[in-house]
């Protein structure tokens, strides 16, 4: 019998990541071109930062004065991270599951009394 509990979180937690972590990365990637050909090393860093994943939208606030860019960066950042914990909750629960499989405990009467029996996979 497979195990399918944490299956949805686990797709849900990865989708989410790749498709948040994609676009903000082509966000960064195109804010660095644009900044190469002005020579402004401080939204190179911004365009730097929204490369690094979870982590770097929240540091790229640092390096912009826009409210609309921090607003996108944290709305990006919280983004990301929402689903990464979603995959790791995923993980986690799919893992309990796998090892509950294992073991397993029965019981049963008979007509001389009662049967207990415990069997496990390793």
């Amino acid at each position: 019998m497979p195990v399918t509990e944490g299956n949805d979180l686990l797709a849900i937690g990865l989708a989410g990541f790749g498709v948040t972590y994609f676009f903000t990365s082509l966000a960064g990637a195109i804010i660095i071109d644009e900044a190469r050909d002005d020579e402004n090393a401080r939204r190179i860093n911004y365009g730097r930062a929204l490369l690094v994943p979870v982590a770097g939208p929240f540091i790229a606030v640092a390096f912009t004065d826009s409210a609309k860019q921090r607003w996108g960066s944290v709305f990006s950042g919280s983004l990301q991270l929402t689903t990464a914990v979603l995959g790791i909750v995923g993980l986690v629960r799919k893992g309990r599951a796998r090892r509950a499989q294992r073991y397993a405990v029965g019981g049963g009467l008979t007509s001389g009394g009662a049967v207990l029996s415990l069997s496990g996979r390793f």
